[in-house]
């Protein structure tokens, strides 16, 4: 999604900052899917 830019402020970030922006920031128009172990529960 285009507008859905994720700061990563420091090339060199680990992956666990990553994902905790990941996480932290994610809005419910950026979620396109749900999965809970393994199986898909939601779609758009």
């Amino acid at each position: 999604m285009p507008s859905a830019k994720l700061p990563i402020f420091d090339e060199n970030e680990d992956w666990h900052g990553i994902f905790e922006k990941i996480i932290y920031l994610a809005r419910p128009e950026n979620i396109r899917e749900v999965w809970v172990q393994g199986m898909k529960v939601h779609s758009r």
